[in-house]
Parts: C-alpha cells; structure tokens; sequence
C-alpha cells in the first residue's frame, strides 16, 4: 500500500507469514523518495512487484529445502545407526556389500525421467501454489517450467553426491561418524537460501539505506525550511563522510552503537581537508592517520554527529524503520575560543594602522551592522535593498535560520557602501574582494566554493589585524561583539530585538511576538543610537 509521511511517499509491504522469519519483519517501508503522488503510485507498483517475486524466490527455495530436509531426516531415521554399524565392520567396504537401498536409485531415476521428458506436472502443482501465494500471475508454461527443471537438477545432484557417499566412491576422513557429516550434501544446495535470506535482509530489513534515510531527512528540513542553504549543504558534507567509511547502501537497522563509537574515533585521525580535491581519495585509513595535516576539531566532529543523531531521530518519529537511535555517543571536549569585544582603544589603534583599507572597511560595516565576516564576504549589491525608504542589508543565506535577516544601514556607513555598489557592475558581483576566486584545482563537491572564498578571506583579515592587536582572543569576529555591546549599551531593556538583530536564537525568549512585527524605522533608530565618532571619525 501507498503511504504519505511528511510528504514524502512510501511503500508500505505485509511480509507473509511463511516467510517472515527470513524478512525478520512483519512489514516494510521503503521510501519513495519523492512527493509527487503520480510518480510515487508507479514506482509503488514496480516495488510491490519486486517485493513479491523475492517472496516467490524465497518460497522456491524454501519448498526444496524442506523437500531436502524430508529426504535426511528420513535416512537419519531409519539408516544411521545401519550404516555406521556397517562400516564399523567393512572398513574398506567393497561396492557388491552395499545395499542397494541405500543409495535413492529410485528417486535420481524418477527426477532424471521427469528432466528427459520435460515433464513437471508434479511440482508445477506446488509451482502454481507458490505464485498464487506470491500475488503473481504473469509466469508462462515455460518459466515455470525452468523453476521445475531447476529444482530436479537441485535433487538429483545432492542425491547422487548421498549416493557416492554411501558407496564408498567417496571417501570421508572419519568414516566411523557419518552421521556427523550426512548434511554435508546440502551445503551448496542450501547456500543459496543463505543468499536469498542476505539479500531479504539488505533489502527488506526496514526498507530504507542509510543513503535514502539521509535523502529524505534532507527533502524534510527543506519542505519544511527550517534551515538555511548552509545548513543543508553541512548535512550533505556530513554524509559524504558516511559514504567514504560506511556502506551507505546498508540498512539503517543494521546500524549499531558500536558502529557510531567506532566512527567517532576514526573521524579524530581524519585530516582537515580530506574532501577538497582528490588527493586523498586512494588512502587508506591507516595512511589517513598518519599523514602530517592538522585534523578534524572536535567541535566539527560533534556537529557531524548531531546531525547523524537528528537524521536517526527523524526516522523514528517518521517511520518504523528503527526501534531505538544508536548515535549515543558523548560529545567530544571542545577547546574553549570565546572572543572578546574589540575595546574602542582597539578600535582607535585599528583605525589609526596602515592595514589594508579594506579591512577597515569591512570592520566598519561588521561593528555598525553586527554582521559576521562571512556575511560580509559574501555581500553583493542586489543584498542592498530599501524598504519603507530605509537602506537595508539583506542577509539571506546565514549560518542559521535565525541569521537570516534584514538590518538597517547606518547613516555613517551607507556612504561607503554606496560607492562600493558603484564601483561593481554586475548585481552578483561581490563587494569585498571581488577579485578572489579559488583556484579550480581547489575546488571539489565536498568543499564548497564559498566556504573556500570565506575561509581564504578571514585568515587573510585575521593575520593582519592580529599583527596590531596582539591577542589569542580576538579577531574580526570582535568588531560583531563590539556592536552587541553597544546595543545593550544603548538599549538595554530590548533583548529579544537585540538578538532579531544580530542572528541569534529568540526561541527561549517569551518576548518575541512583540517585536515579530516590528517597523523597519524602529530597527533603524535603534542601530542609530551606536556611535564611534569620538573613536574613528
């Protein structure tokens, strides 16, 4: 049956009861993965159809099992203690002592007459019970006549090797315990039952690899755009790592904890850059180890393992294709790196400084703006926008989806940024180092194009204003704080609007809805209250 969740479509399957012990379920659900209903409704179909004729598959094999496990526990009834006895007494047995009932003539007769002949009728019977049971009904005369003639082969080859057996053409090391070895013909036979059974299990364990789970946790946070473009590109980054040292094609309920545990400890080996070009993609781990690169940080480790943790959360308020969720794992140690606010002595001193120009200039814009130094890398002019006649700051794309916001620009600013939206051509063109581009060697999928611009530029920043404020604990990001601290500075009693300003999270602030609405001109006198015209101008 078809099954909506969240807007995604998902093929629900009744496991039958007769096989159900292979399945291990009682049901399944795959995932769809689209939100189209037409498209879903066919690939439901195809589905179905594949779901049963596993089951028809598993059902043959079955049936010569069974028939099989008859035929031993037939002669283990009525002819172990025999035959041990006999060849207790004929250690070298000669081929006119053994008796012919033990060596099934009659039945290789009665298979191999019905191959000659091509004549099944006997088992297309149990054949045509099977397909009924399957739910198929498009098996022609032939076909069910190559399931027949396979399971006579089956026999006969199993037979005959039971035949030379106890005949003495073959010759066990322990003669004296035959019975421990009278399964022995079975084990070709009964292996592709095992396959079946493993690919039953890949398959229909809950119906969903980890590679779909991941899939449709995605499509969820985008359908219901909680998220920004940053975030989902982190969780794509994310499963690009699942994808190197997992099988991604497995099923999520054969993940474990142990599984996780051990992931965490291999990610604290991995260098920093595994993904940006292709020069690690042979290595192995234990070359991946030991490598001189700096290494993942524990806080980027973390946030991976969040995210796995949320994508194993999702599927157990979704679906039923987990019981528990096995990312346990307890967080890493992160090392401490809290910023200080620039102090207006630093200010003064940067200002005063010959470091690039447009450093300051982008300094500027971060401390009467509170913007981060991504935001402001990533700045074009069609980001400047106005609204109610006011010049506005467009954020769209912030590291979260509280940093999406709109900020008014400072009247001692938007001089400068008007002449640097003068001085672009195109609207897409950036407004701070237009000029950088990576290089097309350093680009790859998994290392985006903008974090390699953002990444470039804040080391290039920081090294510079490091060399005039010489202090572990600040950086570009400090001009940010600095602004935050004149906002309470200025306007202490609106928190909830300081935090709509800045990016930060109002989820635990009861305040909110009042200013949800809040003008633009209210916003703007608020900034307008900041002043460093005794510090720089």
């Amino acid at each position: 049956m078809l099954q909506l969740n969240n807007k995604i479509y998902y093929l629900r399957y009744i496991v039958p009861v007769d096989v159900y012990y292979i399945f291990q379920r009682k049901e399944i659900l795959k995932s769809l993965k689209t939100t189209n209903k037409h498209e879903a409704i066919l690939l439901h179909n195809i589905g179905i159809a594949n779901l049963n004729k596993i089951t028809f598959y598993i059902r043959i094999k079955l049936m010569t099992q069974n028939k099989f496990d008859e035929i031993i526990e037939n002669f283990k009834k009525n002819k172990i203690e025999e035959i041990n006895t006999f060849y207790i007494e004929h250690p070298n047995p000669k081929q006119e002592q053994i008796h012919s009932e033990w060596l099934y003539d009659d039945m290789i007769t009665n298979f191999k007459t019905m191959i000659q002949e091509n004549d099944y009728s006997v088992i297309n019977n149990e054949i045509d019970e099977l397909l009924q049971k399957s739910n198929i009904i498009n098996i022609d005369n032939k076909q069910r006549n190559k399931f027949s003639k396979s399971i006579c082969l089956s026999y006969c080859g199993t037979l005959e090797y039971m035949s030379k057996l106890f005949s003495g053409d073959i010759v066990l090391n322990d003669k004296y315990n035959i019975a421990h070895y009278i399964n022995k013909p079975l084990l070709n036979t009964i292996e592709t039952i095992t396959n079946i059974q493993e690919q039953a299990n890949q398959v229909a364990l809950s119906g969903i690899t980890m590679d779909q789970a991941f899939d449709d946790f995605i499509l969820y946070k985008k359908n219901k755009k909680e998220v920004s473009e940053s975030s989902i590109k982190d969780y794509k980054s994310a499963k690009k790592y699942l994808v190197r040292f997992c099988n991604i094609n497995k099923d999520v309920a054969l993940f474990t904890k142990k599984d996780f545990l051990d992931l965490q400890d291999l990610f604290q080996v991995l260098p920093v850059h595994l993904f940006n070009g292709k020069k690690y993609d042979l290595f192995t781990v234990e070359q991946l180890e030991n490598i001189d690169a700096p290494k993942l940080k524990n806080q980027t480790i973390n946030a991976k393992f969040v995210i796995y943790k949320s994508v194993f959360q999702y599927l157990l308020k979704f679906t039923d294709s987990i019981s528990k969720n096995v990312v346990v794992c307890e967080p890493l140690k992160e090392v401490e790196t809290k910023k200080d606010r620039y102090t207006d002595e630093d200010l003064k001193v940067i200002f005063k400084s010959s470091i690039d120009n447009v450093i300051k200039e982008m300094l500027l814009i971060s401390i009467y703006t509170g913007s981060r130094i991504g935001e402001i890398c990533m700045l074009t002019k069609k980001d400047i926008i106005q609204i109610d006649g006011y010049s506005i700051i467009d954020i769209k794309d912030g590291k979260t989806i509280n940093a999406q916001r709109q900020i008014p620009i400072h009247s001692k600013i938007k001089k400068l940024i008007n002449t640097k939206c003068t001085n672009v051509i195109s609207n897409d063109t950036y407004l701070f180092y237009k000029d950088y581009t990576p290089k097309s060697d350093e680009l790859d999928d998994s290392f985006d194009i903008q974090k390699k611009r953002i990444k470039y530029i804040t080391d290039k920043v920081n090294k510079q204003l490091n060399k005039i404020i010489i202090s572990n604990n600040k950086t570009f990001h400090s001009g940010r704080k600095s602004f935050v601290s004149k906002l309470y500075e200025t306007s202490p009693d609106k928190e909830s609007l300081i935090k709509l300003l800045t990016g930060h999270s109002t989820k635990d602030n009861i305040t909110l809805n009042i200013y949800a609405t809040i003008s633009m001109k209210q916003k703007y006198e608020m900034i307008e209250l900041i002043s460093y015209d005794e510090i720089i101008f």
